[in-house]
């Protein structure tokens, strides 16, 4: 009976370790130069993981949604008022999409 139990408990830690690998590695090429097509890949990798593991039963909430909402709902709504939409456009995605796609994967 114990070593069905190990067994299960070693599956479980290699199922673990598989979906925290694309987060380790994302964290661990992140401060090198001319590696973005791999943080992309890891990211959202990442992200796919995370959201997998979100519609599992007992996956816990994401945090801080209204806040998080707010804060890119007024970044979008100052592209009325920017002098240039597109490059305006472009900075919103990179600074808040990436990030909200980043900050998915390690709040899970």
């Amino acid at each position: 009976m114990s070593l069905f139990l190990e067994n299960s408990i070693n599956s479980d830690m290699g199922k673990f370790r598989w979906q925290l690998l694309p987060p380790a590695l994302f964290l661990l090429i992140l401060p090198l130069n001319h590696t973005i097509a791999l943080r992309f890949l890891c990211l959202f990798l990442a992200a796919a993981i995370a959201l997998r593991m979100l519609f599992k039963p007992g996956a816990p909430p994401l945090p801080l949604k209204l806040p998080l909402a707010l804060w890119a709902g007024i970044a979008g709504l100052s592209l009325t008022w920017s002098l240039d939409p597109l490059f305006s456009l472009n900075e919103l995605k990179t600074e808040i999409g990436y990030g909200m796609i980043a900050l998915f994967p390690f709040s899970s």
